[in-house]
């Protein structure tokens, strides 16, 4: 079973959302004394215009497109947050508050399924592999959804800068928090597998 695509403009307003996230990191990083992170940021992974959808997503082929800024997008993430890491493990406290804002400032009511939940997700967060079938349901109840995803290419993301995939796992984790903050929803990685539920639920 696989979830239903976003439109266009869907995926493009999550890769703003993802970047203008990494961009204000990478600026607290280097008001912290990370210097020249944000040049450093652009030379090696790029930058993403901060336009609107019609001026820089040609509508003849969006796809393309998106799909570039896309991996840009996770690029940026995985070298932003592998770095400041790297430079000191007391970044993980600033990041996790930072991105968890972020989600609460999404001002989602609060959701009474883990269907709703998923959806959320689903409009929320980029996937890079928006093209092609990436999401598998594994588990699916009253009080549980649990999927398995494409993860290849998000790996490759955090590898090539040093990083691993549980940073990624550590930066949704935080993200989803503000995202569910009204509501009793809990979100959780195991092994690779993604996982909401209702709190209290078994």
């Amino acid at each position: 079973m696989t979830e239903t695509e976003n439109s266009p403009k869907t995926i493009f307003n999550q890769i703003i959302f993802q970047d203008r996230m990494v961009t204000a990191l990478a600026e607290y990083a280097q008001q912290c004394g990370m210097q020249n992170f944000v040049e450093s940021l652009d030379m090696n992974c790029g930058a993403i215009p901060d336009e609107d959808f019609e001026t820089i997503i040609d509508p003849e082929s969006p796809s393309q497109f998106l799909k570039l800024y896309a991996h840009i997008s996770q690029d940026r993430l995985a070298y932003t947050i592998t770095n400041m890491l790297h430079v000191s493990k007391e970044f993980r406290v600033p990041i996790y508050s930072f991105v968890k804002q972020n989600g609460t400032n999404m001002e989602i009511e609060k959701l009474d399924t883990v269907t709703q939940a998923f959806s959320v997700i689903n409009s929320v967060v980029l996937d890079e592999e928006f093209d092609s079938p990436s999401i598998e349901i594994i588990e699916k109840n009253d009080d549980c959804i649990a999927w398995k995803k494409n993860l290849e290419s998000l790996k490759q993301s955090w590898t090539k800068c040093g990083g691993e995939i549980e940073m990624y796992y550590f930066y949704l984790g935080a993200l989803c928090e503000g995202l569910f903050s009204k509501s009793e929803i809990r979100f959780e990685v195991k092994d690779g597998v993604f996982e909401i539920r209702k709190k209290g639920g078994e």
